[in-house]
């Protein structure tokens, strides 16, 4: 009747593509991004429904 699920990715914010965009002295590994996922559903008979959500802190360098 109930199902739930999680996921959970990490890498660089920017494709390869952005690089030439950065300031000088930056890479794209100095912007990333983690993404937590969660989603639940219900099923009995015809009736179904979903939910889910997603959370997306951006952890930016420090570097100056």
């Amino acid at each position: 009747m109930w199902d739930f699920g999680f996921s959970v990715s990490d890498g660089p914010y920017f494709r390869a593509e952005a690089q030439h965009t950065l300031p000088p002295g930056r890479g794209i590994g100095d912007y990333r991004e983690l993404v937590l996922g969660q989603d639940a559903s219900f099923a009995w008979h015809h009736l179904q429904v979903w939910a889910g959500s997603l959370r997306s802190p951006f952890r930016g360098s420090a570097r100056r």
